[in-house]
């Protein structure tokens, strides 16, 4: 039976490893997000980056599938494993993540906050949290939010996918 795992990829290539991976006829899902368009020589293009940086997914019947040859693979730094046992992801989640793509297969846009809208933190070490949005960081969907931490008013920079309006 074939199951869902992760691959964690080297620093920034994510689509380096998705594509020699491919080439390895490994069945992979890299989610994408529009980040920007780049225009050069009038020439335009559209840039894509992975909606969880640094890693893709592969699936994979550890029993017949020679998967061990995943961590030699050039972009990769190794399959996310407990010990010498890839670890599976519940179809589930995999379905969750391809039910959030549009009809060009990237992850529909990610709600957008003004500054100052009431935000909650749904998961990471501050899930349940209120805060105050602030701005938008650099272009990999990080978000600067304030936070009121023992009365002092303290900025952290968050991936929006974990922030919602209130």
């Amino acid at each position: 039976m074939k199951n869902w795992y992760a691959v964690s990829t080297k620093f920034n290539l994510e689509f380096i490893a998705l594509e020699n991976l491919q080439r390895q006829n490994i069945h992979t899902y890299l989610p994408k997000i529009y980040k920007k368009t780049s225009s050069r020589n009038n020439f335009s293009k559209n840039i894509y980056s992975a909606f969880f940086p640094g890693y893709l997914f592969v699936r994979l019947n550890l029993e017949t599938d020679r998967w061990q040859k995943i961590n030699s693979t050039i972009g990769v730094q190794k399959i996310v494993s407990l010990g010498l046992c890839p670890i599976s992801i519940p179809n589930k989640i995999i379905y969750e993540i391809k039910k959030n793509e549009d009809e060009n297969g990237l992850i529909k846009n990610i709600e957008t906050f003004n500054k100052n809208d009431n935000i909650l933190i749904e998961t990471g070490i501050f899930s349940g949290t209120k805060v105050i949005f602030d701005r938008y960081v650099s272009g990999d969907n990080r978000v600067r939010v304030l936070m009121d931490l023992m009365g002092i008013s303290t900025s952290i920079n968050i991936g929006s996918h974990h922030i919602q309006k209130i």
